[in-house]
């Protein structure tokens, strides 16, 4: 029988976007799950929160499901075609409280998929694991989309530690994490200077297309921040003497010509492509080179300085967390300098993604903790899943609309004992680098799954994919 209407509504409550459910194959009677004891709390607020975890150790799913080739992914695929879907996650689903069991997702367009459309597929899903030998694994059709975190909401603007002014705000200042666009961390929001409102990520020119310059920051960003300054002048606090003087040390940057930092070297089409073992994924990168008299510093003394904040940000972030990275190793603040640290030159390897040594204890199943550092949702914690997504995006082209399907790396926030999930990153942060609890950095983020721009699931290309990639270009680049 179909769900009911609160079932349909109120099924996913916890995750962040808390999506619509469509259809499912468990046969267990749903009912609202309230939190024992006296209470005076009514509705949603004494619910009991479900959340995502990683799939951990399958042998038998990861091995058939991880395989771009194989008849389970192929035949799994080929099942939900009928339907206009977004992507297929596989992940741990269920309450707190209670062992969460391994369930495959598929996530539809809402208001286009009815449950008399949607059971037939989620059975026919359940079906075919079955015949590969993967039982006890449920299927579900959720309403989702999958979307590109390119756009930022102009409504809320985010900022990391300037460098350039430690003696106006630090990293233990509650202001620090507001002015990093100002830096050369990572993180912070470039634009092609002809097309100053967009990130890199919006930029499609052909292989051999002109070269284009790159600014720090982008115009919008830019002139927000630069009118925020502005109003805070009149503070008589020493908030706002700090603010007169990074107005007038960004007024002669106003030109977008003023901020050019390198320029496009290659940027190949925005397409997926193939690559060993059958694997598709969307290719979606630029090289810049940067320009030597752009900046301060040479060229061979910059690094991969990650901006993080106060130690006890991270702390109080890292405890908060402890449900979802308890009994992995702990994670530890590197040593920082007024909020920031290096990465590591060596990469997590790509088969350590899906394989991670350690073990998380509300499982014992492997789970790798990963962080970054957005330009929109700041430092967020997260736990790579074991097994691989299987995206549908559409690009437009100047032939009109192409599908996309391909595999990415899906990362879910760190679940919490009782608060609601968070995300582990919205729109804006498209191109942020995610590294793993040792500084090695991991993956880079393109895109997000969930309703309204909230995102349950995020979606990062590995970042040794990426670099192989860029060398079979012709291009000789390592971590610096």
């Amino acid at each position: 029988m179909p769900p009911g209407a609160e079932e349909q509504e109120l099924y996913y409550y916890g995750l962040p976007s808390c999506p619509k459910l469509v259809a499912r194959t468990s046969s267990n009677v749903w009912v609202n799950p309230q939190m024992p004891g006296p209470t005076t709390f009514t509705g949603t607020l004494n619910m009991y929160r479900k959340m995502l975890r990683p799939a951990g150790r399958h042998p038998l799913l990861n091995q058939l499901w991880n395989d771009a080739t194989s008849s389970l992914r192929v035949q799994i695929t080929d099942a939900v075609s009928d339907i206009d879907w977004h992507a297929i996650d596989i992940l741990r689903v269920g309450y707190v409280h209670e062992q969460s069991p391994i369930t495959l997702m598929v996530a539809v367009t809402p208001d286009t998929v009815s449950w008399n459309q949607a059971y037939p597929v989620a059975v026919r899903c359940k079906s075919i694991l079955e015949q590969h030998g993967i039982h006890g694994i449920e299927c579900e059709v959720r309403e989702s989309v999958v979307a590109f975190l390119t756009e930022p909401d102009e409504k809320k603007a985010t900022f990391q530690l300037s460098s350039k002014f430690p003696e106006l705000f630090t990293a233990e200042h509650e202001d620090g994490v507001e002015h990093a666009q100002l830096t050369d961390h990572l993180g912070t929001r470039i634009a092609i200077k002809d097309m100053p409102n967009h990130g890199v990520e919006a930029y499609r020119r052909p292989e051999f297309g002109p070269f284009k310059d790159i600014i720090q920051v982008d115009q919008h960003t830019f002139e927000s921040r630069l009118k925020g300054y502005e109003a805070r002048t009149a503070d008589e606090t020493k908030k706002g003497s700090s603010a007169l003087l990074l107005r007038d040390t960004m007024r002669p940057f106003t030109a977008a010509s003023s901020r050019v930092i390198g320029e496009v070297l290659y940027s190949p089409e925005f397409s997926c492509t193939t690559t060993e073992g059958g694997r598709e994924w969307l290719r979606d990168w630029a090289l810049v080179e940067l320009q030597p008299a752009s900046h301060e510093a040479p060229l061979d003394s910059i690094k991969n300085r990650i901006f993080i904040g106060s130690r006890q940000q991270l702390r109080f972030l890292i405890n908060k967390g402890e449900p979802g990275w308890k009994g992995l190793a702990d994670p530890v603040p590197p040593d920082m300098d007024d909020g920031c640290f290096n990465l590591s030159k060596e990469v997590v390897p790509y088969e350590e993604l899906f394989n991670p040594p350690g073990t998380a204890a509300y499982m014992d199943e492997p789970a790798i903790c990963v962080a970054k550092f957005g330009a929109t949702s700041n430092l967020t914690m997260g736990l790579g899943n074991t097994l691989k997504s299987v995206v549908r995006t559409t690009t437009e082209t100047p032939d009109g609309e192409r599908k996309n399907v391909s595999e990415e790396w899906p990362i879910i926030s760190v679940p919490r004992a009782r608060d609601r999930s968070a995300t582990f990153c919205e729109p804006g942060d498209s191109g942020s680098c995610v590294w793993d609890m040792d500084g090695r950095p991991a993956g880079i983020i393109m895109a997000g799954n969930g309703i309204n721009r909230i995102n349950d699931v995020t979606y990062a290309s590995p970042l040794e994919r990426l670099l192989a990639d860029i060398k079979s270009h012709g291009f000789d680049v390592s971590l610096v």
